[in-house]
């Protein structure tokens, strides 16, 4: 990602102390490696690593957690190679109906309000089943862009997302996508399956369980704005 420092004759790190308090830095250098990480998985980490089943892999107090609401995680690393990936499956049980989840899901521009920091969301080229999005990310000192490939089946409501690395300069390859399954009383879950490529920096290992853990909680964010003040936007 593209660091922009302001201001003159100061460092990085003293503008990040001077714009945030700790806390705040941390939680947000945890969320841009996270998203370093998921841009750059290779193109074949989903048949090398597989994929999750459903809900049935779920055991009794996952199941719980489910039912209260709570997010519930399922990390997972490999190996490819000489790579070590970071991946796993995370379900989110949302108030919502499944048609107001998908509305959500493919309401572009309300994505700043469901992903952290993100300050931008565009929609470049549109399809009838998919459309390209130019995405950035930023606070402070910190600036991070890339453009956001959709794929998306009504049918099914799965979304595929993935980065289009011919035009993210340094940001290179990394997937997922959302599925929304009909639960009881009129309520929805989300299964979120995300492959990503740990790489081998020194921030990466220092921050590598808060990067994990980051990665698998969007549809937390997702579920946080549809209950909140995305409820009536959607409940048309």
């Amino acid at each position: 990602f593209r660091t922009v420092q302001k201001g003159r004759n100061v460092s990085i790190f003293g503008t990040v102390l001077s714009s945030f308090d700790m806390r705040k830095l941390l939680s947000f250098c945890t969320f841009v490696l996270s998203l370093f990480c998921v841009l750059h998985t290779p193109q074949n980490a989903d048949a090398q690593l597989g994929r999750q089943e459903r809900l049935g892999l779920l055991d009794d107090e996952e199941r719980d957690r489910l039912i209260r609401g709570r997010i519930v995680l399922r990390p997972s690393k490999g190996a490819l190679g000489r790579s070590r990936y970071c991946s796993g499956t995370s379900y989110q049980r949302i108030k919502a109906p499944p048609r107001v989840v998908w509305a959500a899901l493919l309401d572009t521009p309300q994505y700043t309000q469901m992903l952290p920091e993100l300050s931008q969301a565009q929609v470049l080229r549109q399809g009838s089943t998919s459309r390209t999005v130019f995405m950035r990310h930023g606070r402070g000192p910190l600036d991070v862009r890339y453009n956001l490939v959709l794929n998306y089946t009504a049918g099914s409501r799965t979304l595929r997302f993935r980065i289009d690395p011919r035009t993210s300069g340094s940001i290179r390859r990394g997937r997922g996508h959302f599925t929304i399954l009909p639960y009881v009383e009129d309520q929805s879950i989300v299964v979120f399956d995300v492959q990503a490529d740990i790489g081998g920096g020194l921030l990466q290992s220092l921050f590598l369980p808060q990067i994990h853990d980051g990665l698998l909680r969007v549809p937390q964010n997702v579920k946080q704005y549809i209950e909140g003040e995305g409820r009536s936007r959607y409940s048309s």
